[in-house]
């Protein structure tokens, strides 16, 4: 026996068993994890602890499963910005990056499937390659290990895109997947309507609702296309229920969030998803949405009185958006692009590392120096951090998606409504985030990446061609 024909046999062995591998993996984690709560003493953590490793078995075990318990455990992540990482994020975080670990070993590492389907599948995988080898750079330049390794293994949570476009592509997974996204967003989305009221109860002035919550804005903007799109073609009347929550919930928050560039692309898109309903279902939506409203505000009788506090609010954004140079906020983020491009220059191939902290003149804080790792442009933070090569990456990635979204939306004559919709859902998720990534550092949040990974991963061929008609599912 030569040696190629070796080594193909004992593959094809372990492949017959791909758990065996997993199951070895799975020891070294309990080990490892015993091991470092015995260490630190952390028994109160125990039952905590048993629940993640029982999840992590059957995600193990099963990509489906894992797919959908990962969209219930996202809230635990999305919700929690402290500084000090929580317990239930520390475990959240730990059960998607191992879920994602054990589905490249099995499917990838062991059953040697197919990992590359198409452009933006290369453009992903060589982008977090390159992502990997930042940390030579990282490195020389100073950057803490462990601020990086925070940064890095963010971003590999791009590769959500891979086991949930896998998950996507048998037609009868869509309805879980739904149900899944639903929970999702009706938790994240009580939770920022939950503050926003808590705040308008106090409030007195106009600044005072001008901190609300910003978090989650991405994902609860995908949420509202998701349900328009789906919610008169899915069976399940729990679902279309499900649906039709999602939808007000998420818009209501985003309404709430005093975001201009939000409110503006939200809108814009909302008319042309129109064009895909019946004059039947643009009413019932309307009709909804109207009755909603008004319950929502006699549910909570005490913030219609700050009802000219609102307004003044709104007022203000749009007027300051009016200023241009002259608006304080700006001229911000001139000076801060001004100390991003100086440190561009020293290394505008490989990058300065991920986290490398920068410094710029400050004149929301007195022209006093700030030194922060982030700046308000996505794009801009990439080159910065990443360099060029890694930065097209992630654009060819955004670009082949969204081209092809347009495509299929807008010039295929062969496609029905249906598979329309699907290409607007990743069309409108991705419009948001590029129309957002040029004024914020919006594709290093966890929100973004996962809205991407989402977007994306729904527009997979075999989804699109199992729909040969417009009949629900």
């Amino acid at each position: 026996m030569d040696k190629n024909n070796f080594i193909q046999s004992n593959i094809e062995s372990i492949s017959k068993d791909s758990n065996i591998l997993l199951i070895l993996i799975f020891s070294l984690v309990i080990g490892l994890l015993g091991f470092l709560f015995a260490k630190f003493e952390y028994a109160e953590y125990f039952p905590a602890l048993a629940i993640l490793l029982i999840l992590l078995y059957y995600a193990a075990k099963s990509n489906d499963f894992w797919v959908v318990s990962s969209l219930m455990v996202l809230p635990f992540m999305l919700l929690s910005r402290d500084e000090e990482m929580k317990v239930t994020e520390l475990f959240a975080n730990a059960y998607l990056l191992c879920g994602l670990a054990f589905y490249f070993i099995k499917y990838h590492l062991i059953a040697r499937e197919k990992i590359v389907e198409n452009w933006g599948d290369l453009f992903l995988i060589l982008f977090t390659l390159f992502t990997f080898t930042n940390i030579i750079i990282a490195f020389l330049n100073g950057v803490d290990f462990y601020e990086w390794l925070r940064g890095f293994l963010t971003l590999c949570l791009y590769l959500y895109y891979f086991p949930v476009k896998k998950f996507l592509k048998k037609k009868e997974n869509l309805n879980y997947f739904l149900f899944a996204f639903c929970i999702c967003i009706i938790a994240i989305s009580t939770h920022h309507l939950n503050y926003i009221v808590y705040n308008a109860i106090r409030a007195t002035f106009a600044y005072q609702l001008q901190s609300s919550l910003r978090i989650n804005l991405t994902l609860m903007a995908l949420a509202i296309f998701v349900s328009i799109s789906f919610v008169f073609d899915v069976k399940s009347k729990l679902l279309k229920l499900l649906l039709i929550i999602t939808m007000l919930l998420s818009t209501a928050a985003v309404i709430t969030s005093f975001a201009r560039a939000t409110w503006l692309t939200v809108f814009a898109l909302l008319v042309i998803s129109m064009i895909l309903l019946t004059r039947k279902q643009r009413f019932r939506i309307l009709l909804v949405s109207f009755l909603s409203l008004i319950g929502l505000v006699l549910a909570f009788p005490n913030t219609i009185s700050k009802a000219d506090i609102y307004l003044k609010l709104v007022n203000k954004k749009f007027l300051s958006s009016t200023q241009g140079k002259s608006d304080i906020s700006i001229r911000s983020r001139i000076f801060e692009y001004e100390g991003v491009y100086r440190e561009i220059n020293n290394y505008p191939i490989s990058g300065s590392g991920i986290n490398k902290k920068f410094s710029f003149k400050n004149i929301l804080e007195n022209s006093n120096t700030t030194y922060q790792t982030f700046t308000h442009n996505s794009f801009l933070h990439f080159w910065y951090m990443l360099g060029i090569p890694t930065t097209l990456c992630m654009i060819g990635f955004l670009i082949y998606f969204l081209v092809k979204s347009i495509y299929i939306f807008l010039i295929a004559k062969n496609m029905n409504v249906l598979q329309k919709k699907i290409a607007f859902i990743t069309f409108c998720g991705l419009m948001i985030i590029i129309l957002h990534s040029i004024i914020s550092a919006q594709l290093v949040s966890l929100e973004t990446i996962i809205t991407v990974a989402i977007s994306c991963s729904i527009l997979n061929n075999e989804l699109l061609l199992s729909f040969t008609d417009d009949t629900k599912f």
